[in-house]
């Protein structure tokens, strides 16, 4: 099987602003990365973009106002450097971008609808770099066909509906949606930044493809991919091929990787949701590096390497069978801050590993209805984690700072809260009603409860030659519950073992 390897990085918070519509400016906001990291990612320059000289028209009497641009059998070629506005409908054409590498090239979309059946209907072919602002208040559509006459045939090129070979930049306020049959959405063969706007893309293949780099700093993106949704594929440069995603509503559904980096991917804050479902097994063998800041949650973080969590709330909805695991990685996953709740079923459960900074409960349970409460209060009283996953589980693994060393903590199950509810995490309220499922006492990083009843699950902490933070055999409130023999069927394996093994088993 192939493989791919995250490693999660120290994540920076970097406050950028976006800004659209004003002076012909680039703003060199580039900041590097360096702690932990590999490479060194940079911020991409912020674009800002000023008044058009020269105006577009499309519609059955197309028309160009200024200089750099012309008409050519139903397309529109821009040759110079400038600030193009365009606006109107085209039923079967393109915009190609074809000026001098020195060129910069600023496209303001006032409200188009093109679509391009044989080819893209945006083609930067060359240019230094093409910055593409959607004006405020409106609503932008490029459509691309199953089919792509190319213009690059040994290349494969083009190959998306917006695709550029140089340096692309997407700006602006206004709405941005990319539809097609044929391959990628939106894609450029250096970097590719998006600092701002709306933007909807459906994607045959991938959905927003940078070759050297993807740099999201803000905006609202929602990706609808067969393939991966973000993708980064430099293979040939150690330095590129990386991912940083400095703020913005992302959500990812997509038929392989939610995100693929070929180096590295830093998360430094937002809003990210990730559905994918093709796997690991269809992913990149290259590694990949992650960092999480803020708040992430999905349905699939396949790390298959090192996990390492600084900062910020990650909430994890897994899967119900028992061929796979909420939490998937080799090597080691290290929490020194912020709150891991992953919930899921218990064929294939991983925990954080007990070389940890911070102390997890393990808690495995019967059979549990989609959006049922599980509490987690110390003896005290203090509620420390009330949670209801969207999925039916029988596993819940919560890594919390409010998990304290030499502290008994009660887990229930069922009831309800009176607390405000994020992503099914409650916060200021009162829990009751609920059944007790047991008690433990912290005596280390890895603290392990099971419900009467319950499957053996789990012991897969480290994953393959990694740090052990796995549940021990059997163990439910210290003690061993499962005698020789009493042992759990791996449903990817003609064998049993009461802990799946690390080396066989593990679903990638």
């Amino acid at each position: 099987m192939k493989r791919k390897g995250i490693s999660i990085l120290i994540a920076l918070t970097l406050c950028l602003t976006a800004t659209a519509c004003s002076n012909n400016t680039s703003t060199n906001n580039s900041t590097e990365v360096n702690e932990s990291s590999k490479i060194d990612i940079k911020s991409l320059d912020n674009e800002t973009v000023g008044e058009a000289n020269t105006i577009i028209k499309l519609g059955s009497d197309m028309s160009v106002e200024g200089e750099g641009a012309s008409i050519n059998n139903n397309n529109i070629n821009i040759t110079k450097a400038g600030t193009y506005s365009i606006s109107g409908d085209m039923e079967e054409g393109q915009i190609v971008v074809n000026a001098s590498s020195e060129d910069k090239v600023y496209i303001i979309l006032n409200g188009v609808n093109i679509t391009s059946k044989s080819s893209a209907p945006l083609y930067v072919k060359s240019a230094k770099k093409c910055v593409l602002a959607l004006e405020k208040g409106t609503e932008n559509t490029l459509t691309d066909g199953e089919s792509y006459v190319l213009d690059d045939e040994a290349n494969n090129e083009p190959n998306a509906s917006i695709f550029s070979k140089d340096d692309l930049t997407i700006i602006g306020e206004g709405k941005l949606s990319v539809n097609g049959n044929y391959n990628n959405r939106i894609a450029s063969k250096d970097d590719l930044k998006i600092q701002s706007g709306e933007i909807v893309v459906n994607a045959k293949n991938n959905g927003i493809k940078g070759k050297d780099c993807i740099n999201i700093s803000s905006g609202n993106l929602t990706i609808k991919s067969e393939g991966d949704g973000l993708k980064a594929d430099n293979t040939t440069d150690a330095t590129k091929g990386y991912i940083y995603i400095e703020n913005g509503r992302i959500n990812i559904t997509s038929g392989e990787d939610g995100i693929q980096a070929e180096t590295e991917l830093l998360i430094a804050d937002g809003d990210i949701t990730i559905s994918s479902g093709g796997g690991s097994a269809n992913s990149s063998s290259k590694s990949e590096e992650l960092s999480i800041k803020d708040k992430m949650k999905g349905e699939k973080f396949d790390p298959n390497a090192s996990i390492n969590m600084t900062d910020g709330v990650v909430i994890v909805n897994g899967p119900e069978n028992n061929g796979n695991g909420a939490l998937d990685y080799d090597g080691k996953c290290e929490v020194s801050g912020g709150t891991l709740i992953a919930a899921g079923s218990l064929g294939m459960v991983q925990t954080p590993s007990d070389s940890s900074k911070q102390n997890t409960l393990n808690i495995s349970l019967t059979s549990q209805e989609a959006n049922t409460l599980v509490n987690v209060k110390s003896e005290s009283g203090e509620e420390i984690i009330t949670f209801a996953p969207s999925k039916s589980y029988q596993s819940l693994v919560i890594c919390s700072p409010n998990i304290k060393s030499n502290e008994k903590y009660l887990v229930s199950v069922g009831g309800s809260s009176t607390g405000k509810q994020v992503d099914g995490l409650y916060s200021d309220g009162k829990y009751s009603g609920g059944a007790n499922v047991g008690d433990i006492e912290v005596t280390s990083v890895i603290n392990n409860i099971t419900q009467e009843g319950a499957t053996q699950g789990g012991g897969m902490g480290g994953g393959r030659g990694g740090n052990k933070g796995g549940r021990p055999e059997g163990e439910m409130n210290g003690e061993n519950l499962t005698p020789p023999g009493k042992e759990m069927k791996n449903p990817n394996d003609a064998e049993t073992s009461a802990t799946p093994k690390n080396e066989n088993n593990s679903q990638l």
